[in-house]
């Protein structure tokens, strides 16, 4: 995350002083499908931390120099190409209700809303994967996901979002999913929304804030490699001529981030992370490996 700036409160509605507006959001990534047990599709999803008052100058004043990440995810995991990172923000404007309690709901409602349809989409693919062990990828469905996950929005959700803020008495947003998409991890350097200051704006509620993030990829470091043990009597074993032994593995990739940027992807073979105003990992091709995330 970037920043969040708050244009108009809820509170100024009611003659009040200035919000106190909370974040928190569910990542799904297309490579996290795999056949369960019984071969229809299973999803794990990333919970990003609780973090606000996002409008306070002493929460978002330090992102500018350094970006809030939100969410991570690895672009090394091994998947079929293209794969989608679905960033899906959650927006509670605290009044006289119980944070914690807001989230939980949040996260059990919305993440079983968001959990069902990338199931459902997933399923509809599945016929690719006939014979695939379980556990492993599906291929061709990383489209289907990132689709299904993004048009979660608005009427999706407003039972859900009218319940807990009746049930909890503070204001709840509707949640907001962010999606990036990458067809090819050889184009990562050159992916368009990598990097790139973007702005949702939330008009919900009589607020409107902007919440600045980007996708962040992140290259992979690689640790020093450790000197040989020589043998009893013997002399260290002469290093590696370029070219031999193990292929070098390139670098990490990086975060992304919400309210303010996306995540990074790797190349060379393993990706990256890429995460909302958080993270997540891409695999590598071709000598790089990044990881990317949302900021």
């Amino acid at each position: 995350m970037l920043t969040v700036l708050e244009h108009e409160s809820v509170d100024d509605v009611f003659g009040g002083a200035n919000d106190e507006v909370y974040l928190s959001a569910i990542g799904v990534d297309s490579a996290a499908v795999r056949l369960g047990a019984d071969k229809k599709p299973v999803v794990d999803m990333i919970r990003a931390p609780q973090i606000g008052d996002v409008t306070a100058d002493e929460v978002r004043g330090p992102w500018r120099q350094n970006p809030f990440v939100l969410l991570e995810y690895d672009l090394q995991e091994f998947a079929p190409w293209p794969r989608t990172f679905t960033t899906t923000l959650l927006i509670v404007e605290q009044d006289d209700g119980q944070l914690a309690e807001d989230f939980e709901k949040l996260h059990a409602e919305v993440g079983g809303k968001l959990k069902g349809a990338v199931v459902t989409a997933a399923d509809t693919a599945a016929g690719a994967a006939a014979g695939a062990a379980v556990g492993s990828a599906i291929p061709g469905i990383g489209t289907a996901v990132g689709a299904a996950a993004g048009a979660l929005a608005g009427a999706a959700y407003d039972g859900i979002v009218k319940a807990i803020d009746e049930l909890f008495k503070d204001t709840i947003f509707t949640p907001v999913p962010l999606t990036l998409d990458i067809t090819d991890p050889a184009q990562l350097a050159q992916q368009a929304q990598a990097d790139t200051e973007k702005v949702v704006d939330v008009r919900e509620h009589g607020a409107h804030y902007g919440i600045h993030y980007d996708w962040h990829l992140v290259p992979r470091t690689v640790p020093a490699t450790p000197p040989a043990t020589p043998p009893a009597g013997g002399a260290a074993p002469a290093p590696a001529e370029p070219g031999e032994g193990e292929p070098d593995r390139g670098d990490r990739g990086g975060r992304g981030r919400r309210d303010g940027r996306d995540g990074r992807g790797g190349r060379d073979g393993r990706g990256g992370r890429g995460g909302h105003d958080g993270g997540g990992r891409h695999g590598r091709h071709d000598g790089n490996g990044h990881r990317g995330g949302h900021r």
